[in-house]
């Protein structure tokens, strides 16, 4: 008898293309879907500035942060819409370890979305560069100073280098969450709708039932998630969006300024603690499937 086998387990980099192969075939009709929305709404907002002899910007990475994000968290419904992750599935009987077979396919996925988010941004810039925008931003910013007689000081601010890495680094960390709840569970739509319905509830309790505790618990739980120092929407946006407050001038005029100036070290620690709970999920829940 022959000591050779007939089906020799695949290297990684065979089984790696294989993976980036299968999901772009999974992935198709999304994103051509995706594709053909987002096109047509740039290409009427290209049209329409280019009419009205005004300029698309670039400046503030928040809206791209923000819809790649969102992307980029669906993006795993996609990749493993076709595979029976749970029960009697053909998709564990492959001649490689089900962990690693699992991390290569959410590894190719995240491939296709680096390469959609590179496309989606390239298509940005190319809109401002039509309409005679530009990137970046240069301009004066209110910024609130305790120490000053006013509370207000001017602050000469432009768009910094790397506020280009928020939406491949946003679209990377919302990926590994939505890929970690994929695999965890079964029916992950149920999961995200049902956290909705507790997070309601929990408010409408609290608000309508004068439950003071938990109306608090529960704002103090929202606000700190999603705009806290290490939130999402540092994450998504840099901070950007939080900073920004209404200020009341001496003269009795209202102007909308900065309380701080957008911080790599926030963005940054938001980006390690988003990130670190998406891997420690994944792992978590690729482990489940070793003897699957």
């Amino acid at each position: 008898m022959s000591d050779v086998a007939l089906h020799p387990t695949p290297g990684l980099r065979a089984a790696a293309a294989a993976q980036l192969k299968a999901v772009g075939l999974a992935v198709r009709r999304e994103v051509l879907v995706a594709a053909i929305l987002f096109g047509g709404i740039l290409l009427f907002t290209v049209l329409y500035a280019l009419g009205k002899g005004e300029s698309m910007g670039l400046g503030h990475i928040g809206g791209p942060g923000v819809l790649v994000g969102l992307a980029a968290f669906l993006f795993p419904v996609a990749v493993w819409k076709d595979e029976e992750r749970f029960g009697l599935s053909t998709l564990w009987t492959l001649p490689v370890d089900h962990t690693r077979h699992a991390l290569l396919k959410v590894a190719a996925g995240w491939v296709w979305v680096m390469g959609l988010t590179i496309a989606l941004m390239l298509s940005l810039i190319l809109g401002v560069l039509i309409t005679g925008g530009s990137l970046g931003v240069e301009t004066t910013r209110l910024v609130l100073d305790v120490s000053a007689p006013s509370g207000m000081r001017t602050v000469e601010w432009s768009t910094p280098w790397w506020q280009w890495l928020v939406p491949f680094c946003a679209a990377s960390t919302t990926y590994l969450l939505g890929s970690a709840l994929v695999l965890a569970a079964d029916h992950p739509w149920r999961w995200i709708l049902g956290a909705i319905l507790v997070f309601w509830l929990l408010g409408f309790m609290g608000d309508e039932g004068e439950v003071e505790w938990m109306y608090w618990a529960f704002e103090h739980l929202l606000f700190q998630v999603g705009f806290g120092q290490y939130g999402l929407e540092p994450l998504l946006t840099s901070g950007t969006e939080s900073i920004q407050h209404r200020f009341h001038l001496p003269s009795g005029e209202s102007v909308v300024g900065w309380r701080e100036l957008p911080s790599i070290g926030r963005w940054a620690g938001a980006v390690g603690l988003w990130s670190a709970i998406g891997l420690a999920g994944l792992f978590a829940a690729t482990w489940r499937h070793r003897e699957r």
